[in-house]
């Protein structure tokens, strides 16, 4: 079985590929979509079976949702976890390509848990606040001498707000 170990950071993806009991050269991608499709194209190339990424945070979830699209067996690898599963192999370095090594070795070792892809009213509700927060700073940006409003409102913090509905009070209590 071939297996991938895959560490993703804020700017780059490294993936390690097991062949055979061997851990073949790390590569390094953009965590782009654009390198996500590239480094499909390398799993696929390398005829891998399985995938073990590790959870980082909100960096991850792209490209475990491009995995999933493509077909791959995916476990996502809770960081404490793959933590402990490298002091076990006494691994005592820590670079993004021994990260990936380790996740290599990790995915086939242990028990394979499949990732389970969020709902869709949760990657909804994402790309909307990611849309909210592109052109809360796209507008802060055409206007740099402004001073910062909530986002969402251009004018006045309760703009918005229904006719007749009470502003929220923001004093804290005594």
């Amino acid at each position: 079985m071939k297996t991938a170990g895959i560490d993703v950071s804020h700017k780059t993806v490294t993936v390690a590929i097991k062949r055979a009991g061997r851990i073949g050269k790390p590569r390094e991608f953009k965590n782009t979509p654009q390198e996500h499709r590239a480094l499909i194209r390398a799993l696929r190339k390398a005829q891998v079976s399985r995938v073990g990424l590790e959870a980082t945070g909100q960096y991850h979830l792209d490209l475990a949702l491009a995995l999933d699209d493509a077909g791959f067996a995916l476990m996502v690898i809770n960081p404490k976890a793959a933590k402990r599963f490298a002091e076990a192999i006494q691994t005592r370095t820590k670079t993004d390509a021994v990260d990936a090594a380790v996740l290599a070795e990790f995915a086939p070792r242990t028990p394979f848990q499949s990732w389970q892809r969020p709902d869709v009213l949760v990657l909804t509700i994402r790309a909307c606040a990611r849309r909210i927060a592109a052109l809360c700073s796209s507008e802060q940006a055409a206007n740099p001498d402004q001073k910062p409003a909530p986002c969402g409102s251009t004018h006045h913090p309760h703009a918005g707000l229904p006719p007749g509905y009470p502003a929220p009070d923001h004093r804290l209590p005594r």
